[in-house]
């Protein structure tokens, strides 16, 4: 089993098959309102569109002849450590829908970053337009741990919790 591959396991744990090959460290994970999953990449891009059979960069690692799975952002907020992906569905923080909340561990920042929708493919703006903190005035707070994988969001009003 090489490093960075995503794995399907079923509930009862009976069956697991492989979903995705290459990426060099994957953390975290969430899914879109269309059931695609993403997940941030240490070392390569801090959002991934999970596509079965598809790989992905990992140190140099061949693809399958067919070439990688498309990039949805060609920026890395300028560091290796993207843990822990959020994606609000609606207009939550700042009225742009569907941004993608990542934590960098190196950075010890929160990016935001923005995805729109060309076709059938996610792609994001080229930095600087969509790297900014994730902390300006949009009454959400965000709170994620780099040992657990795991991140938070509290949005100020209504005051619950949520994954």
């Amino acid at each position: 089993m090489n490093s960075g591959n995503t794995y399907r396991v079923q509930p009862d744990g009976l069956s697991v098959e492989q979903f995705t090959f290459g990426q060099v460290n994957p953390f975290g994970m969430c899914l879109d309102t269309f059931g695609n999953f993403y997940t941030a990449d240490c070392h390569s891009s801090p959002i991934y569109q999970l596509i079965r059979d598809a790989y992905y960069p990992s140190f140099g690692k061949p693809h399958d002849g067919m070439g990688f799975a498309p990039l949805v952002i060609a920026h890395n907020h300028n560091s290796t450590g993207p843990c822990g992906i959020v994606l609000t569905r609606e207009s939550l923080a700042g009225g742009i829908p569907r941004q993608y909340f990542h934590r960098n561990v190196v950075t010890s920042r929160v990016n935001r970053d923005r995805v729109d929708w060309l076709g059938s493919s996610p792609k994001g703006p080229n930095c600087p337009t969509s790297c900014e903190p994730a902390t300006r005035g949009s009454g959400l707070l965000i709170c994620s741990s780099a040992r657990t994988d795991t991140v938070y969001r509290r949005f100020l009003q209504p005051h619950h919790w949520s994954l």
